[in-house]
């Protein structure tokens, strides 16, 4: 047989009220212990026709549940417009931080980071890379004399070099 804790907080202070709904519900499970949760409240329901004080509890219960619900969910048409606004305004601000950041912290296929890589690196990757290599020089790495901003003039400047999107 289960043990079942009556509890003294939150939803089991129920437990207390005359008639509690919850005890009944007690001696249902231990009666009936195989019985579903609906073959369960079909038998509380029934239960609670006769009593008054149990379904009144069952209903306070039940009311204080979803009007908690209700008012946490609850947004007005302003809050709703500026929380979109706050939304948009942060897209918009993080969509540029990824841009920005993005293209030096590319993985190259030698397995390294685009700002590590040596402009001799760069010419072997071809396409636009190779106007990065020229620029940056043999020994010198792209993040030591390019900007992530210089990265994306390149990027822009040469579309022609650019692998296509699949």
């Amino acid at each position: 047989m289960e043990n079942f804790n009556l509890g003294v907080y939150g939803a089991k202070r129920q437990t207390w009220t005359e008639g509690s709904p919850r005890n009944v519900l007690l001696k249902l499970k231990k009666k009936y212990p195989q019985h579903s949760t609906e073959n369960l409240a079909e038998l509380l329901a029934d239960w609670a026709q006769n009593h008054r004080k149990g379904l009144l509890a069952i209903c306070i219960y039940w009311t204080q549940r979803n009007l908690i619900s209700l008012e946490k969910h609850q947004q007005t048409a302003e809050e709703k417009k500026q929380l979109n606004k706050l939304i948009n305004k942060n897209a918009k601000k993080y969509k540029t931080q990824i841009r920005k950041v993005v293209l030096m912290d590319l993985i190259m296929p030698n397995g390294k980071l685009l700002r590590d890589c040596t402009g001799t690196q760069c010419i072997r990757f071809g396409g636009w890379f190779t106007c990065i290599g020229k620029k940056v020089g043999g020994k010198s790495t792209v993040g030591s004399k390019l900007s992530e901003t210089d990265l994306w003039k390149f990027y822009k400047q040469h579309p022609d070099k650019v692998p296509a999107k699949s």
